[in-house]
């Protein structure tokens, strides 16, 4: 089994999260505990390295600026997986 950290957005509800990704197959939301598929969810980044979520990710930049593309993308009425890939080209 192999887990990694990811930060994630489900496309329809432009809100982003935190995660571990579970053997490429599934999410655990380390937010709210709900299980998504990986190919249902648009992942933005991938931590290769452990770190603690509240220390780490949830105060970093990489999260900030994920809500604020949400913010946006809500702003214009957009959504999707499409719509993300080309947000995100512009951050990450």
């Amino acid at each position: 089994m192999t887990a990694k950290q990811v930060l994630f957005v489900v496309p329809e509800e432009n809100d982003p999260h935190m995660g571990i990704l579970i053997d490429h197959d599934y999410i655990i939301c380390a937010e709210c505990g709900g299980v998504f598929e990986a190919d249902e969810v648009f992942i933005i980044k991938t931590y290769h390295v452990w770190v603690n979520f509240e220390d780490e990710i949830a105060d970093e930049l990489d999260l900030l600026v994920a809500k604020d593309i949400g913010k946006e993308l809500d702003s214009k009425e957009e959504s999707g997986r499409y719509a993300w890939e080309k947000a995100i080209k512009r951050e990450f």
